[in-house]
């Protein structure tokens, strides 16, 4: 509830659909959501327009007035962030579009929609929305996590050989060129020999997400929890970033996801535990403290948040506090130019 309002499940209420499409199913309901998703990689698209018409001038000399001089970083730094959450959007949709369950019949699995049981999977009506969740798939799932894993790598391996230049080298050197400033703002904050791991980022999207629909708690929660376990060892042994508090921060926050998947698997297991009266009070209670481990453990990054937005919304304050313990009479005087050559010695 705490984080779904900074993304886009605050629009995933379908009770206004279903009232003005009575007959509509929950497949007609996600093909909807294409459309606001949509709407929003159209947005980027106009804006990008615009930045390249400069047709708003007036808004950039606002802007300047009020001390902010990059604006095109910061629109660009913006937009990254909305196609983030578009991406991640559009990615649960076309999951639950094309994700199989079964059901049994005489002892037979039926294989048939995640969401409708009606419909055969792949067969039929269900084609009328596979087919679109499939080009989604293809067309933006899948490209942002191949562009932007085999770009670094090409650039590396084109220096090696010193490919020559001609039409085809010129044509994809324009267009990298024209997509460098999102490319900056995807890969920025890594080293230079780990810029993939921003196509990385994306692709462990496109590994977790399934797991959300594995038939049974324990199988997503043994998924999942390996996915988490791989990707930080993996991060522990490359420090992508560039920032060694964003390597740190990296690795608080996997082992911070992957505890929490860790409970989660023990309350389960003692959900599914069928306990005798005595021993009953007290998997309740440990049910309850496991409970409240798990949401403080949720918390610890809203809290981290909070405090890193004190600090830049406050910032004279901090330098102010650090100015006044510079001066405080407990730390020692500064040295003076006459007292460089003697200190350090008993002369």
């Amino acid at each position: 509830m705490v984080y779904g309002t900074f993304d886009f499940d605050v629009f995933e209420n379908d009770n206004i659909s279903f009232c003005v499409m009575p007959k509509a199913t929950v497949l007609d309901m996600l093909i909807l959501k294409y459309v606001s998703t949509f709407y929003a990689f159209f947005l980027i698209i106009a804006t990008i327009v615009v930045l390249k018409l400069n047709s708003f001038y007036a808004c950039i000399k606002f802007c300047h007035k009020c001390g902010k001089r990059n604006i095109r970083g910061s629109v660009i730094n913006g937009l990254t962030a909305f196609l983030v959450l578009s991406y991640y959007r559009c990615l649960i949709i076309t999951m639950k579009i094309l994700f199989p369950s079964y059901i049994s019949i005489a002892h037979q699995k039926i294989y048939v929609p995640f969401y409708n049981g009606n419909l055969s999977f792949m067969k039929d009506s269900h084609l009328m929305y596979a087919i679109p969740a499939l080009l989604c798939f293809v067309c933006i799932i899948l490209p942002p996590p191949l562009l932007l894993i085999f770009e670094p790598l090409l650039i590396q391996f084109s220096g090696r050989i010193n490919l020559r230049r001609n039409r085809l080298t010129y044509t994809l050197h324009i267009l990298r060129m024209k997509m460098k400033p999102f490319l900056d703002s995807f890969q920025g904050c890594f080293r230079d020999n780990c810029r993939s791991f921003a196509g990385l980022f994306f692709l462990y999207r496109i590994l977790i997400v399934p797991g959300e629909y594995l038939n049974g708690l324990a199988w997503n929660n043994s998924y999942e929890g390996a996915i988490l376990f791989l990707v930080l060892l993996l991060h522990s042994m490359c420090h992508p970033f560039q920032n060694w508090h964003h390597n740190q921060l990296d690795i608080f926050l996997l082992v911070d996801l992957l505890m929490i998947n860790f409970l989660m698997g023990i309350e389960y297991l003692i959900f599914i535990h069928k306990p005798s009266e005595a021993n009953f009070r007290d998997d309740k209670i440990t049910e309850k403290f496991i409970g409240v481990l798990i949401l403080v453990l949720i918390l610890i990054p809203l809290g981290y948040l909070l405090v890193y937005a004190y600090k830049k919304v406050f910032p004279k304050t901090n330098h102010a506090v650090s100015n006044n313990n510079e001066c405080s009479d407990s730390l020692p005087a500064r040295l003076l130019d006459s007292q460089v050559d003697n200190y350090g010695s008993f002369n």
